[in-house]
């Protein structure tokens, strides 16, 4: 029960964390109503990566195994809203690079880059209860939560070196 519990902290966590890491796109100095669009795009593929992500964490037999048939298909449907975010921060980028600073291109690069590879690293996570039901969650529970520092505080290093 302490797996569950934690989990859905960290997935309140990131249903506020998230898409405030994903306007660092802003970063470009591009005014918000020209990327209106991307942004709602990225926002709303986070929301929804976020909410499916958590109903696959909640995949639970009756006897409190893990329901592996469940969890693969929410992870699934997570994933691809994830996939989203990377496309449309590409696009993001080809649109509106050239009109950046050089400062903010190159910190625009690092964000992207450490969004796509860093969160890209949480679904073999979601994984591993699938596949590895037995094993002890604390050290999942650690490295998730290492990475969400890693993920947060870097991104204000980015930003303020920028």
């Amino acid at each position: 029960n302490a797996y569950l519990a934690i989990g859905q902290f960290r997935y309140m966590d990131w249903f506020i964390t998230t898409p405030l890491l994903l306007k660092t796109v802003l970063v470009l100095e591009v005014k918000p109503r020209r990327l209106w669009r991307a942004l709602t795009v990225l926002l709303l593929a986070d929301m929804f990566m976020v909410v499916t992500g958590y109903l696959g964490e909640q995949q639970f037999t009756a006897v409190g195994e893990v329901d592996a048939g469940a969890r693969l298909f929410w992870g699934t449907v997570s994933t691809a809203f994830y996939l989203i975010i990377p496309i449309t921060l590409l696009h993001i980028y080809r649109k509106y690079g050239g009109e950046a600073h050089a400062w903010e291109r190159r910190a625009y690069r690092i964000l992207a880059l450490a969004t796509v590879t860093t969160w890209g690293v949480y679904p073999l996570g979601y994984l591993v209860p699938a596949f590895l039901p037995e094993l002890s969650f604390n050290g999942l529970h650690l490295a998730f939560n290492v990475a969400d520092v890693v993920n947060k505080v870097g991104a204000g290093v980015v930003i303020y070196i920028g």
